[in-house]
């Protein structure tokens, strides 16, 4: 796999999650209902860490995993930026990484961890007692937005598995207690310009960089204008799946 977090996906990632308030404004209440102050929280495929910073001010300890080793330096700087010291760090690829037990584990948009057998089977094995896994139920490249450029522009889009239903399936095969729900909520990407815009673009469909001129033409016809900003239009459809491994859930 190759890197997939390098500076510049960093900063339109962070600047995404500034304009939409995420994570709290889609899984904020659900973290603090299901997480307790005493909790060690495992975050299966971290990234740059939006779930583990969230949720280490009101657990005891998190455990952020992640694959890439840039992903967690930017971690561990912001971490240290915002004197965040409840968060360690595993680099390694899941489920290889050792990191012991959590009393929750969270797995968002991580499918290569989550839609695998030994990888979904060890987030239930070192899960004590609560798991979250957001998984994608839609292609963001559905959005009208990429499959409308991709098709105008002749763009062979990536293939992309959506099959939520299949977590949910192998989780009930061994006998957890399981909550599922569709959930969607706005990511649309907060641009300066029409090129950066299309920099975005060329990045998510693996555009090649001949067709910069036609795109240029089209792009502004499909981004929106709010509050000064550009904002390239993503809906992002997701299943959310709780499942448990205590009688009764949460005590």
């Amino acid at each position: 796999m190759s890197q997939f977090w390098n500076p510049q996906i960093i900063r339109w990632y962070e600047e995404a999650m500034q304009w939409h308030n995420y994570p709290q404004s889609v899984l904020g209440k659900i973290f603090h209902r299901e997480i307790l102050e005493s909790d060690t929280v495992l975050d299966a495929g971290s990234g740059i860490g939006a779930i583990s910073l969230y949720v280490a001010s009101f657990c005891k300890k998190v455990k952020a995993v992640d694959s890439q080793a840039e992903a967690l330096k930017f971690l561990r700087e912001k971490a240290q930026n915002l004197g965040v010291q409840n968060v360690e760090t595993y680099l390694g690829r899941w489920p290889d990484v050792d990191v012991g037990y959590a009393d929750v584990a969270i797995c968002t948009y991580s499918p290569p961890i989550s839609r695998s057998i030994p990888g979904l089977q060890k987030l239930i094995d070192v899960t004590k007692r609560t798991g979250i896994i957001l998984t994608p139920n839609k292609n963001m490249h559905d959005n009208k937005v990429f499959s409308e450029l991709a098709s105008i522009l002749g763009i062979q889009r990536k293939s992309f598995c959506s099959n939520g239903c299949w977590e949910k399936g192998f989780l009930e095969s061994k006998g957890v207690k399981l909550q599922c729900s569709l959930i969607s909520h706005d990511f649309s990407q907060p641009v300066s310009d029409y090129g950066e815009a299309w920099d975005f673009i060329k990045n998510q469909l693996d555009a090649p960089e001949h067709i910069r001129e036609r795109a240029l033409q089209i792009i502004p016809d499909y981004l929106d204008n709010k509050n000064g900003r550009f904002l390239i239009p993503i809906i992002r459809e997701n299943c959310l799946i709780i499942f448990s491994k205590t009688q009764g859930g949460r005590k």
